[in-house]
């Protein structure tokens, strides 16, 4: 199933402003449009070669109507005092105090303004209820914690609702810091718009059970591309991540359902640098129901440990590694200078008393439990793979009774070019394969395991199980932004005091329409 935008239209939402209008920054959705058939919890399983559908909403972030540019004197806030911005003098305690105040009155915007390239120094930051931290163009926000072990953001109590990063400036951890640069936990209504993050001494952007959350238009940068550097962590529930640009020396993007399940996840118009590219796990033990991935850019500056889409999870007997991972869809992806283009492994850290061992044609058989990982329903479609230094695609199950641990998988019009290793699988039930060409060679609509010369195999041992149709696809429409201050026309109905409009289907973006 090729997933099309039926207006043929470019989904992004178009380029202006870093700084919304007062309508604009009022309760708003992501309305993610109906087909066929609902999915909110669990799995529905339809003949295959069907569709499995998601219809859900994320709701953004209101912010409160007032500014505070903390180089404007507020004799309500710290007696009158300002930030230097000269990137010299610690800032943070008057800039934590505008932002204390913001939330303790309605929340607002407190703004990090460009006064010609100032660069406000700052350890750490706490955003409150209802509040923006907006960090104009021109200007940037430096860790400035000489310690190195401290976080730049965080929340103030780990539990808000209407938390904003904004501005179009930089966030600079300047290398420092063995925690993550940025930390927001079990925040209702987020939003990190329009701001270069880089530099982190550990994970850039991390958002841990968090609830209706829009990342758009982000840039993350770690030119070190040291180890852990993570560029976007996540956990929770109505996600869309979109029109970023990523380069790390860790994972790009990842769902992380260790401690909180994952569910509702759409991911679009992502270029990415350098990384291990889009992941899943690799602790998976709380779960991740529904994840759509489209229009991704992978060019690795280098082949080193570099991976296209890592999906992992292990054995954590004791530990809580393995967990369900179902209905994940990627499709439209060109990867180029990987090493790795598509994994799935079951055996990431098993060294905390997991009880399975690497894959081979000697495996014993088990019986699984709640600690192994769970690979059901996943499709990748549309995808060019150009230049590996290892495997255009590894995918790597445990010798389980039933039920087997890594099912229903779907792999159609895939192109490898330049392909060091071919095509490994080991104990995958349920196999789909369509289109499927490696160095020129195409390999026949899969029925049965395939092991041709000239190393381009599809499965390395007789041990998987192959499907004459295509299995269930999981897939979303392209969303599509509704404004709630901002009378439709065409609106078909009206819930809540909120004005709410909930619109037949379109395909074009109306994120700043006039």
């Amino acid at each position: 199933m090729c997933i099309v935008n039926n207006s043929g239209e470019n989904q992004g939402h178009p380029k202006g402003s870093h700084k919304r209008s007062r309508s604009e920054k009022q309760s708003a959705i992501w309305k993610f449009g109906l087909n066929r058939l609902h999915l909110v919890t669990g799995m529905v399983l339809l003949a295959p070669g069907a569709v499995v559908m998601a219809d859900y909403t994320v709701q953004l972030p209101t912010i409160g109507a007032t500014d505070y540019n903390v180089t404007v004197s507020n004799s309500n806030i710290d007696g009158g005092a300002v930030a230097s911005g000269n990137g010299t003098t610690n800032d943070t305690t008057v800039i934590n105090d505008f932002l204390a105040y913001a939330a303790a009155n309605g929340g607002g915007t407190v703004e990090i303004p460009d006064t010609g390239g100032g660069t406000f120094l700052a350890d750490e930051l706490f955003l409150g209820n209802n509040t923006n931290l907006q960090v104009d163009t021109g200007a940037t926000l430096l860790y400035g914690d000489k310690t190195g072990g401290g976080t730049l953001i965080n929340n103030l109590t780990t539990s808000e609702t209407n938390v904003e990063i904004t501005g179009g400036g930089t966030l600079n951890g300047d290398n420092k810091g063995s925690n993550h640069m940025i930390l927001l936990q079990n925040v209702t209504n987020l939003a990190v718009n329009t701001v270069t993050i880089t530099n982190s001494g550990n994970e850039h952007l991390v958002l841990e059970g968090c609830n209706d959350v829009w990342i758009n238009g982000v840039t993350i940068a770690q030119p070190n591309n040291g180890s852990n550097t993570d560029g976007i962590d996540f956990s929770g529930n109505n996600f869309l991540i979109e029109n970023c640009n990523i380069s790390d020396g860790d994972d790009d993007i990842v769902a992380k359902p260790e401690f909180t399940a994952c569910s509702n996840i759409y991911i679009q118009n992502i270029t990415i640098g350098n990384g291990h590219g889009i992941s899943i796990g690799g602790q998976t033990n709380m779960g991740l129901n529904g994840m759509f991935v489209n229009n991704v850019t992978i060019n690795m500056a280098s082949q080193s440990n570099a991976e296209g889409f890592d999906f992992k999870a292990g054995d954590g007997t004791g530990n809580g590694y393995g967990g369900l991972v179902q209905n994940v869809t990627v499709n439209n992806v060109s990867i180029n200078d990987v090493d790795d283009a598509i994994n799935i492994s079951s055996f990431y850290n098993t060294a905390g008393g997991g009880s399975n061992s690497f894959p081979g044609a000697g495996a014993p058989a088990y019986t699984p439990d709640s600690t192994e990982p769970f690979w059901k329903d996943i499709t990748f479609e549309n995808i060019a793979i150009n230049d590996t230094s290892s495997n255009s695609a590894n995918i790597d199950g445990l010798n389980t009774n039933s039920p087997t641990n890594t099912d229903i998988l779907n792999f159609v019009n895939i192109t490898g070019t330049n392909i060091k290793n071919p095509w490994d699988m080991y104990f995958a039930d349920s196999v789909y394969i369509n289109g499927l060409t490696q160095n020129g060679v195409t390999i026949n609509d899969a029925q049965g395991n395939y092991k041709l010369n000239g190393g381009n195999e599809v499965s390395e041992e007789a041990d998987d199980t192959f499907d004459a149709t295509e299995n269930p696809v999981y897939t979303v429409d392209v969303p599509t932004l509704v404004p709630a201050s901002v009378p439709e026309p065409t609106s078909v109905g009206i819930i809540g005091a909120g004005m709410l409009l909930l619109l037949p289907r379109r395909n074009r973006s109306r994120w700043g329409q006039t």
